[in-house]
């Protein structure tokens, strides 16, 4: 059986050798492709992260607005709305 799938290569590398065709890189290589696709997730990813901090900081903004409105700091809690407002911008 061992003898067999020896056969078997070297028929295909005499093939493409009599075509003219490259045999297949190894498995091991990348591609320019396969580094696009990996820049893509990675910007994905990134823009998710940002996207989850900016939530995260437009919650405590306002919990911090709020509690100054509670404790009577009016003007103390409109500069933190305007602060959020062009944080979101």
């Amino acid at each position: 059986m061992l003898r067999r799938k020896g056969k078997l290569k070297r028929r295909r590398e005499r093939r493409n050798v009599m075509l003219g065709s490259q045999p297949p890189p190894p498995k091991g290589t990348v591609n320019a492709q396969d580094k696009a696709i990996l820049d893509l997730k990675n910007s994905r990813d990134r823009l998710r992260r940002y996207q989850n901090n900016l939530s995260v900081s437009e919650a405590k903004l306002k919990s911090r607005a709020l509690a100054y409105m509670k404790e009577g700091r009016k003007d103390l809690a409109l500069m933190v709305l305007k602060f959020r407002k062009k944080k979101m911008k």
